[in-house]
């Protein structure tokens, strides 16, 4: 894995009519790119000081749960609101985005809009480092008897 030096930003706003989540495009079908997460952030467009709200990022979103990291496709989480005063992100730092990457946030009972921003580092991938990260990816979802 070789760092580029790129930084990319991804921002915009999961709207209260939204069916609780956006793809956004990362790899664009490069498989031999990808993106560390750095940062991400939610915040609401408008203020209430009784609305808690949550968030995360994920690589898949067949079966929508709640924040679950034992699930390898979720790879960052974030809460903030009335019940997280301080608002804070937790984010995998092994994990390589080089497929689809959405951002999931509370389930249909959203009440306001919310605002996005996730920054992540490009590397580069050899062929062997892009099979290892989707394999490692999957691999951690299977389930031992």
């Amino acid at each position: 894995m070789r760092a580029t030096g790129r930084i990319m930003t991804l921002r915009g706003l999961l709207s209260k009519d939204r069916n609780n989540k956006k793809q956004l495009v990362v790899g664009e079908g490069r498989l031999n790119v990808g993106y560390i997460i750095e940062s991400f952030t939610l915040w609401p467009t408008e203020y209430d000081a009784n609305y808690a709200f949550y968030g995360y990022l994920a690589t898949d979103v067949r079966g929508i749960t709640n924040m679950d990291a034992s699930k390898s496709d979720q790879i960052a989480w974030f809460h903030g609101g009335f019940y997280a005063p301080a608002p804070s992100a937790i984010i995998d730092p092994q994990h390589i985005v080089n497929q689809d990457l959405y951002v999931v946030t509370n389930d249909s009972d959203i009440a306001i809009a919310l605002n996005y921003l996730i920054t992540m580092r490009e590397v580069h991938l050899s062929d062997d480092e892009a099979i290892m990260t989707i394999l490692k990816s999957e691999a951690q979802n299977v389930q031992l008897p």
